[in-house]
């Protein structure tokens, strides 16, 4: 891995990293879902530090480059985070839904009673 790439990922890292604590700070992300985040932004810190770890597992797994397994693991663990992100997203449609049809028969049984 270059020079030049291993300090692009420490320094986005790090901003990411940063941007995190600013978000929990002013109560815009919950801490919860910054775990992620902060353990992902770790994970880069730690590979731009030690390169050595990427270019072991990438010629474990036959991959050319050592930026090739990054890129690729990067995006896999993203698109996990996604699905994960999407489940939950469809949980609380439903609940809202269920919400919705809750509030809109008591309204509707309100509106009856005072006829």
């Amino acid at each position: 891995m270059t020079l030049a790439l291993r300090l692009f990922l420490f320094i986005g890292a790090v901003l990411t990293l940063l941007l995190f604590l600013v978000q929990i700070r002013k109560k815009r992300l919950k801490i919860q879902y910054a775990i992620f985040w902060t353990f992902f932004s770790f994970f880069l810190v730690i590979l731009s530090i030690f390169p050595t770890i990427l270019v072991f597992f990438s010629k474990l797994l036959g991959v050319q480059s050592p930026a090739n397994l990054l890129f690729v693991l990067t995006i896999f663990v993203l698109v996990l985070k996604l699905f994960q992100d999407t489940l939950k997203l469809s949980s609380l449609e439903h609940k809202l839904m269920t919400l919705a049809q809750e509030f809109a028969l008591l309204k509707y049984d309100k509106h009856n009673r005072d006829e």
